[in-house]
């Protein structure tokens, strides 16, 4: 299981705001567009065989409680990704979200690469959500 604590920095620009991190197992990137500044779209990628991916999002930056989470993996063919969007309420089993999911897979940017070694899974939420608002403005998401 990897697992870290980022602060994810939105760099601003005429077409969109975006940032990418990476460790030596796998890469977050967000980006806003300019086209739609009401969503945000994540993608996370793996540069080792996972069985899944996840994020946090807001919430404390130093644990779980209050995070929106996205817990994404293959889909059955490897073309494609399935999500799951849960609520953390502390550093336990997080739970899955019965509201409507905010979260949407961004299906011809998900899935196996040829070699079913790595996967990418790219989501978008509005910036807006009552558990983790993100303001339009802003330079960084825990």
């Amino acid at each position: 299981m990897l697992s870290a604590m980022m602060l994810l920095s939105l760099t601003t620009g005429q077409a969109q705001q975006s940032q990418e991190l990476c460790s030596a197992q796998m890469c977050i990137s967000a980006t806003i567009y300019s086209a739609d500044t009401n969503t945000i779209e994540f993608s996370l990628f793996s540069m080792i065989p996972v069985g899944w991916l996840g994020l946090g999002i807001g919430g404390d930056p130093k644990g779980m409680a209050g995070n929106d989470l996205a817990i994404c993996w293959p889909s059955t063919t490897g073309s494609g990704a399935v999500i799951s969007q849960r609520s953390a309420t502390d550093n336990g089993q997080p739970s899955v979200s019965i509201s409507a999911v905010a979260f949407q897979v961004r299906q011809n940017k998900s899935g196996l690469s040829s070699s079913n070694l790595d996967f990418t899974c790219t989501f978008s939420r509005p910036l807006n959500l009552a558990t983790a608002p993100i303001a339009s403005t802003a330079t960084s998401i825990n």
